[in-house]
């Protein structure tokens, strides 16, 4: 989110939506890669259950379920 004055001072303002299901895929596949085998749940429920997150919220997520499939949640 940014202020409304910081926007009035902008010539352009470029709108980027939220991510379809493809992209969520890709996303999740991207930050998850390196620990896919031992994520609890299938990419499959991760791209249904993140609908309207933004690809910010999906690193997030994906980062956080790569930790825990690593062991880092001790």
């Amino acid at each position: 989110l940014v202020d409304d004055a910081f926007l009035s001072r902008l010539s352009y303002q470029i709108h980027v939506g939220l991510p379809d299901k493809a992209a969520r895929r890709q996303l999740f596949s991207i930050y998850t890669h390196p620990y896919q085998a031992r994520l609890a749940y299938p990419l499959s429920a991760l791209v249904e259950a993140s609908e309207g997150m933004s690809g910010r919220d999906i690193e997030t997520v994906g980062n956080i379920a790569a930790m825990l499939a690593h062991g880092k949640d001790k």
